[in-house]
């Protein structure tokens, strides 16, 4: 019996056997086995029973039920792997002692507090239709978004804990835009009315609305930040010459707030990420290659077989491994 059931995105703690001073990592939901996710993520949409009585053009009508279908391949559980361990390595990595003075440190904002260890921060990219936002999203939501803490260990404790919220890029990449953005996916996870508090504010610098998030990413205990179409800081930025200032945030919005930090995009972001050196340790991940015709592409449906991936070797010896899980 799983220990969250699939339902709505909010549900009350329930606590494992974890340290004393780390609710939200007690409060972690199970990682699923293999078997058990790919089923999970699977949608297969049942016909209609009066179909060999449609006509041709109620059948046509039935066409949209397509879009539902999903058929899981075997190289989703990996991205899964790494989401929920990204999750869990972001409460591993801090205590509610450590949340605390890094809220402080922001609030004061203290440029020399230092902490010894940092949050995930990795990639997703593959060629368009792959697959990649659909398995992101599936994968997700196998997990409950927001945990409501009320007691632990006989105490009152009452918070929201955010396991993960997910925003696109936006196309113009500026810093003010995609922290609001942000605002807005943490608002719709608990039903808060941040975004619109901060907006209300006729004037308000980019570097205090950044401040802003990553105090509320500390505040509501954001496990994983998910960074969509990270090309869009490619193709916009290299004429407007921002990109440095966005992945300057994202980078600081990890180190400041030990909050996990993922891009998914297209390949045209591997150029971003190589041409950086301080980004080229932290994107290594998954690469997903198109399907040829071979074996892969012929067992399609009937057998769930993972495309190649294409997986970056460290930033010191500069080659690439190729690899299918």
């Amino acid at each position: 019996m799983r220990k969250y059931p699939p339902g709505e995105s909010v549900c009350g703690a329930v606590y494992d056997n974890a340290p004393a001073d780390n609710p939200f990592l007690a409060a972690m939901p199970e990682m699923l086995p293999r078997n058990e996710f790919l089923s999970a993520i699977r949608s297969t949409p049942g016909l209609p029973h009066s179909l060999p009585q449609m006509s041709p053009e109620e059948r046509r009508q039935s066409l949209p039920m397509l879009a539902s279908l999903f058929v899981p391949m075997h190289y989703m559980y990996a991205v899964y792997d790494q989401l929920y361990r990204a999750i869990r390595e972001t409460y591993t990595t801090r205590t509610t002692m450590e949340e605390i003075e890094q809220i402080n440190a922001l609030f004061c904002n203290n440029k020399t507090v230092s902490y010894a260890t940092q949050a995930t921060s990795s990639s997703v990219l593959g060629v368009p239709g792959i697959g990649k936002t659909s398995t992101i999203r599936r994968a997700l939501e196998t997990m409950r978004q927001v945990i409501e803490h009320t007691e632990y260990m006989g105490q009152p404790f009452y918070c929201k804990q955010i396991l993960y919220l997910r925003i696109e890029c936006p196309s113009d990449c500026s810093v003010k835009t995609l922290a609001l953005n942000l605002l807005s996916a943490l608002d719709r996870a608990i039903g808060s009315d941040y975004l619109h508090q901060l907006i209300s504010l006729r004037s308000i610098a980019a570097s205090a609305v950044a401040t802003q998030v990553k105090i509320l990413c500390m505040t509501h205990h954001v496990g994983l930040l998910l960074v969509d179409e990270i090309q869009n800081a490619v193709e916009t930025a290299q004429r407007n010459r921002q990109i440095k200032p966005l992945i300057k945030f994202l980078v600081e919005l990890t180190n400041d707030t030990a909050t996990a930090v993922y891009f998914v995009g297209t390949p045209t972001a591997e150029q971003l990420f190589t041409g950086q050196e301080h980004l080229k340790r932290r994107t290594r991940g998954i690469r997903l290659l198109p399907l040829k015709p071979d074996g892969t592409y012929r067992r399609f449906p009937g057998t769930a077989v993972a495309p190649p991936i294409h997986i970056p070797a460290g930033p010191l010896d500069g080659k690439a491994v190729k690899q299918t899980l």
